[in-house]
């Protein structure tokens, strides 16, 4: 005995890298896309899949669930529902999988559909977690507004993305390379102790301490050479004041953020005390 279906009849078919996942799959495979392969925790890999119609008629994909001891870390994304597959033609929808523990991780994919006998199209997938390591950061220190490089002490091993963060009121930039395990910061700033944490993925697993300095001070001398100042002023002018005793060797101390100074206006004599 065998079922027979009259008149228009859908007909649901999977395949990801080329190739077809068979209705109610338990093997896994790299070539399908249904093996993930081996990253590091926290990490996440992504696979598009494919969902063809077929039939002759349209298909109904109303949803796709994940079940199995390790579902949670198995996401689907790209598609919306219910969505409708003409006749002789498809649509795709990606799973992600970020693993959170060591080890083999596994789950079933359910294709949910009206096609009639293969209603719950459901697959398996695999993918295998490896520790990610990384090693520690020193404590460091900044000039406001400067930049800086602070190197782990071994570099990232099964580690595909790093992010990094501050703690709250820091506006620098932060980056951080997963090859090297360098962290750059850039134009830090405010003054202040900062907790700077670096991210495998979504998962925080080192931090350091960075400490941004207030704005360095210089020293600048007044110098009794000729120099044309106070916008248009006149040379008879500067020769006063250069031959003024109180204005030889003083010195101002000066705080300088982000400035380049070109040129002091000093309007009176008197207001150097």
């Amino acid at each position: 005995m065998f079922p027979i279906y009259l008149g228009a009849s859908n007909e649901i078919n999977i395949l990801s890298n080329g190739n077809i996942i068979a209705y109610g799959s338990s093997s896994v495979s790299i070539m399908n896309n249904t093996d993930f392969g081996s990253i590091g925790t926290c990490n996440q890999v992504s696979k598009i899949y494919t969902i063809q119609n077929t039939g002759n008629g349209p298909l109904v994909c109303s949803g796709i669930n994940i079940s199995g001891s390790n579902a949670a870390e198995f996401t689907v994304s790209g598609i919306s529902f219910p969505a409708t597959i003409l006749a002789g033609n498809s649509t795709t929808f990606t799973i992600s999988f970020s693993p959170l523990t060591n080890g083999t991780r596994s789950a079933i994919v359910h294709v949910m559909n009206d096609d009639c006998d293969e209603a719950d199209y459901n697959f398996s997938v695999q993918g295998t977690a490896l520790t990610s390591v990384i090693g520690n950061y020193p404590s460091a220190s900044i000039n406001a507004g400067g930049s800086i490089a602070i190197t782990p002490t071994s570099v990232p091993t099964n580690t595909a993305v790093l992010n990094v963060s501050a703690s709250a009121g820091f506006a620098g930039s932060l980056s951080a390379d997963p090859l090297t395990g360098i962290v750059q910061v850039t134009n830090a700033q405010p003054a202040g102790i900062y907790t700077i944490t670096i991210f495998v993925g979504q998962c925080a697993i080192k931090n350091f301490v960075l400490t941004v300095e207030p704005p360095s001070c210089m020293v600048v001398s007044i110098l009794a050479s000729p120099i044309q100042c106070y916008g248009g002023a006149s040379t008879d002018r500067y020769s006063n004041w250069r031959n003024t005793a109180i204005w030889r060797n003083r010195k101002l101390l000066i705080c300088v953020r982000n400035i380049f100074i070109h040129c002091f206006r000093w309007r009176r004599l008197h207001s150097i005390k």
